[in-house]
């Protein structure tokens, strides 16, 4: 019989304010358990803390409730949305868009508040949505904009 040691069981983070199903594309949402493990823990963190700091809800992909936003999550290696080396494709990144604010001014109050993320990011300016993601770096910035 084997013995289930749960005192070295790795507990995966799941965010407050996002589902599975809008962080995966249709074709790889299938199993919640494997699913989230596409996902770096840095990045849901990060999600739910900025989505606190926004204060407003913020939306990722929307296929499941019938809308066309596929890609803005985790991305497969198929897909042929973004570059080829995205840090979508490794779960480290999302792009959100929020109902209530525009993209800019999004990314003003996240740099407002930059004290409260939980780990260096980086975000993309210029688009019509927050693009963000928790790509390693060395640098001392907590926001890295690109």
């Amino acid at each position: 019989m084997a013995i289930l040691n749960l005192k070295n069981a790795r507990t995966m983070y799941k965010p407050k304010y996002f589902k599975l199903y809008e962080l995966l594309p249709p074709e790889i949402y299938k199993n919640e358990y494997e699913g989230w493990k596409l996902l770096d823990e840095r990045l849901l963190e990060t999600i739910d803390v900025v989505r606190e700091i926004i204060g407003k809800p913020l939306i990722c992909n929307t296929w499941y409730q019938g809308g066309d936003r596929v890609a803005s999550g985790f991305r497969s290696a198929n897909c042929k949305v973004g570059a080829e080396m995205s840090q979508h494709r490794l779960g480290r990144a999302a792009d959100l868009v929020c109902a209530y604010m525009s993209a800019s001014e999004m990314r003003d109050v996240i740099k407002e508040h930059q004290d409260k993320l939980p780990y260096k990011v980086r975000i993309e300016d210029g688009v019509t949505w927050l693009h963000i993601d928790v790509k390693n770096r060395n640098d001392v910035n907590k926001i890295q904009l690109f």
